[in-house]
């Protein structure tokens, strides 16, 4: 399967600067989830850029990452361009400064077995988001069945994008996972965030 870089975003909690090419402890953020599509167990992945970002375009094409064009209208319009293009794929939001292979690897592998020719969502307990990060999007859902308690989930940015109806959800326990850099206070708490882990390997 295909990973795609969502990175063609206007960019507006931003104040209008161009967030893939932001860095965190002197990396571009796009670099960062690049890299990480690199050594994942993915058959390649290129760039969603849209023409909302001319500077990550052109640094798309002197970094030699594959691009595909896109409107940049929108999350869901974008998904839609994307699908026309790929029966299924990965995507994976360019603000995710701690994302792993091995998150991608799981996700990738939950695809091909129980999930396979599901649309499957990323998320983590609301409970878990590192203090001041305000997730974009928020929803519950019954984990374990039965009598329990709905939990608060917070959508990561890491999808698997199939033309399905039929849609799981994928649970991570990872706090750092739930990190999405959208405002500069973000993005400042992220860079104190990759300091400290820094600091613990």
């Amino acid at each position: 399967m295909r990973g795609v870089i969502l990175a063609g975003g206007r960019g507006s909690r931003m104040g209008g600067v161009e967030k893939p090419l932001l860095e965190i402890c002197g990396v571009r953020m796009l670099d960062i989830v690049a890299s990480v599509l690199e050594r994942s167990e993915l058959d390649g992945f290129c760039v969603a850029v849209s023409r909302n970002a001319p500077r990550t375009w052109e640094y798309c094409e002197r970094r030699g990452y594959d691009v595909v064009e896109t409107a940049g209208r929108g999350y869901h319009e974008d998904i839609s361009t994307l699908l026309r293009r790929f029966r299924a794929f990965v995507s994976v939001a360019c603000d995710l400064p701690f994302l792993k292979p091995w998150h991608v690897n799981r996700l990738v592998r939950a695809s091909s077995g129980e999930h396979a020719g599901e649309s499957i969502t990323v998320a983590v307990p609301l409970e878990l988001v590192p203090r001041g990060f305000e997730p974009s999007y928020v929803f519950e859902l019954r984990v374990g069945g039965g009598d329990a308690q709905p939990v608060r989930l917070v959508a990561c940015g890491l999808n698997v994008v199939t033309r399905s109806e039929s849609s799981t959800v994928l649970v991570f326990d990872d706090p750092l996972l739930a990190v999405n850099v959208n405002t500069p206070q973000e993005l400042e708490l992220a860079r104190r965030l990759a300091r400290t882990a820094n600091r613990n390997v």
